[in-house]
């Protein structure tokens, strides 16, 4: 791409492109107001011009505190008697030195970098050519391409470049390592990445990294238009790996929670099926539990397939109407209705009872998450319920579980 219209994407891909490829040349940013000429050596800038009349980066430096205004003035009256640039009468009258002008240089290109992801119309063009004559600063610009991206790109410029993200998976090409450094990223955002490549949807590893969605979306972009990120379809093996994390995560949580020594045994599954009068268990075979709201339907029906050719019994996990209208297109007798809404960590009974209803006969429904007592239980039998899952709340009974057990049975008869 050597030329086109402005906006934070094309920019950012354009920037990117230049330093890949260390090309030289001439980088042209023009918008009605102004027209901004980048000279680049070796995909660097290294000079700025601009089509406004004046000094822009003197008043730039008084208005920031960092020059004097009277210091200004008297290096403005030399440069017009001597026919000389600013910078050069900065010099000569001792106002600062070659590497004090040049940070100053390269920090003023920086902000007018930034400012031109802003959302204005204007197009760009690059014209590769011979070393630039003129070299009065170089730049390391991706990572200022990264900080005017991440500023200025708004929800419209993320969902135009990425579409509906938030259940996408992703790889890195590369390194993690190589792109926090090019890009110069926080610990947030590199704990974002590190979950690429793995069984994590991008919400999955926003949560977990605690970069902001938003954000998390912005980097993805920024990314994706540099061709440093791809779309990813975790296999078995990656979901796997992930359910031995959650493990490992949900043992490290219940042993800071109870603080009573060491965690439960591995051997003994955290979720309990209740059965009043059928349980999932009751097919004879264990299985996963695919949870719709974290794939997407391709994915969930290779999950399937793949779960019952090596003999096991699958559940289908939903949270809304839309996903049990696609749990129903899946061939597994076993449908999960999760009370908790995963986005806000609330729990509701009445989830189950708006769902039960749309279920056919052919197909068992599982009420699961809230579950902690019997008038509960009772509750969702008056609208067909007969399947439960319930983990969290009898793991807190300790060794009490049992009689916990026997408590939530009596829903049977009551």
């Amino acid at each position: 791409m050597n030329e086109g219209n402005l906006d934070p994407g094309t920019l950012a891909r354009q920037f990117y492109a230049c330093a890949s490829q260390k090309a030289s040349g001439r980088l042209v940013l023009e918008r009605a107001d102004e027209t901004l000429t980048f000279s680049l050596l070796d995909g660097r800038p290294v000079h700025v011009s601009s089509s406004l009349p004046g000094d822009r980066f003197g008043r730039w430096m008084v208005d920031g505190g960092r020059l004097a205004e009277a210091k200004y003035g008297d290096a403005a009256k030399r440069a017009v008697e001597k026919g000389i640039e600013l910078g050069q009468a900065l010099i000569d009258a001792q106002a600062l030195n070659d590497a004090t002008l040049a940070k100053h240089r390269a920090d003023y290109a920086r902000t007018l970098v930034v400012d031109r992801f802003r959302l204005e119309p204007g197009t760009f063009r690059f014209e590769a050519g011979r070393s630039p004559s003129e070299r009065s600063f170089q730049l390391d610009v991706l990572p200022v391409v990264a900080e005017g991206f991440k500023k200025h790109a708004d929800a419209a410029v993320v969902q135009r470049i990425l579409g509906d993200r938030e259940k996408r998976y992703f790889a890195v090409r590369g390194s993690v390592e190589d792109l926090e450094r090019t890009f110069i990223l926080d610990s947030e955002e590199t704990a974002f990445l590190r979950f690429g490549g793995r069984a994590y949807n991008v919400a999955d590893a926003a949560e977990l990294s605690g970069l902001p969605l938003r954000e998390a979306g912005k980097l993805l972009a920024l990314l994706w238009t540099c061709d440093r990120i791809e779309d990813f379809t975790p296999s078995v093996t990656e979901f796997e790996a992930r359910i031995n994390e959650e493990k490992d995560r949900a043992r490290e949580s219940r042993s800071i929670d109870l603080g009573r020594g060491p965690p439960p045994d591995d051997d003994e599954p955290a979720p309990i099926a209740i059965e009043i009068p059928v349980a999932a268990r009751d097919y004879g075979r264990p299985g996963p539990d695919i949870i719709l709201s974290a794939v997407d339907d391709y994915l969930a029906a290779d999950l399937e397939q793949t779960a019952i050719g090596l003999g096991m019994d699958v559940l289908v996990e939903t949270h809304d109407e839309g996903e049990l209208e696609r749990a129903l297109a899946l061939s597994s007798p076993l449908i999960g209705v999760n009370n908790r809404d995963l986005k806000r960590m609330v729990t509701d009974l009445s989830v189950t009872e708006r769902l039960a209803p749309s279920l056919p006969g052919d197909r068992v429904l599982i009420s699961e998450s809230g579950l902690s007592a019997p008038a509960q239980l009772a509750r969702l039998r008056q609208c067909g319920v007969r399947c439960f899952l319930i983990g969290e709340s009898l793991m807190r009974e300790g060794t009490n579980r049992q009689a916990a057990v026997t408590r939530l049975r009596q829903a049977r008869s009551d």
